[in-house]
């Protein structure tokens, strides 16, 4: 005797195919984006950039490289930090003799480095410098198997 079919089984008889995610013109767009991200990228080697991190923090330095994971590599870096004035009340700062308007003021500190690797996973942002994008000579490559 046969036995009876389960409802398992019945559901998983009569589900619809599922779709398939991968087709020819989403990989050929997937292709054409990594090569526009890895042509952007070759733009900024040996390039002055800014990176900002998920802390608050950016370093500055010559971008040397970046890897699958985006983790970014930087050489001669600097460690920028954002630092706020202390607020103090007005009272208070008229009893100092300060002025009200410099109260509240942001300013950064920097420290060197030297070489840095940034994880990718905490890159919130690149900036790259106008007078940097703008320049006609190719950028000096001191190590060609970096590209």
């Amino acid at each position: 005797m046969d036995p009876a079919p389960t409802a398992t089984s019945t559901s998983t008889s009569t589900s619809a195919p599922q779709p398939t995610l991968h087709t020819d013109t989403s990989e050929a767009q997937r292709q054409a984006a990594e090569a526009a991200v890895s042509t952007l990228i070759k733009t900024f080697v040996d390039r002055t950039v800014f990176i900002h991190i998920s802390d608050g923090r950016a370093f500055r330095g010559r971008f040397l490289c970046v890897d699958n994971a985006m983790n970014v590599i930087l050489a001669d870096a600097d460690e920028l930090r954002l630092i706020e004035a202390p607020h103090r009340a007005p009272a208070a700062a008229a009893v100092a003799g300060e002025a009200s308007a410099g109260a509240g003021t942001s300013s950064h500190t920097s420290r060197w480095v030297g070489m840095v690797m940034i994880p990718g996973e905490h890159v919130r942002g690149v900036e790259i410098r106008q007078a940097e994008i703008s320049m006609d000579t190719e950028p000096t490559r001191t190590n060609p198997r970096m590209l």
